[in-house]
């Protein structure tokens, strides 16, 4: 899900609801500081306009700052292709963190 100042989310359901990662553009302010709950809430609500409702709520602006924050690296490969064999769609990158 697209988001403002550089923001993106990507949701992936989970039996309790769902599990949402999300990334930022270097440089920019990074979410992973945020210890407000309220701040928390604030951010994604006005940040995701397509899903902001469902992140305007106490119960997610809480959950945001218990979590602990992780990082993830970009490898980036010289090819997708070698001879008559191209790695498409899926293969051509890993899997993020909540889909295991």
């Amino acid at each position: 899900v697209p988001g403002n100042g550089g923001l993106a989310a990507f949701l992936e359901p989970t039996k309790d609801g769902a599990c949402a990662l999300l990334s930022w553009r270097p440089g920019e302010a990074d979410p992973g500081t945020i210890t407000d709950a309220d701040e928390a809430r604030l951010l994604l609500a006005e940040s995701f306009s397509m899903i902001g409702a469902a992140f305007n709520t106490t119960a997610v602006g809480d959950q945001f700052v218990r979590q602990n924050s992780s990082r993830a690296a970009t490898i980036r490969c010289n090819a997708y292709t070698y001879g008559r064999v191209a790695l498409l769609g899926d293969a051509a990158h890993s899997t993020g963190g909540a889909s295991g």
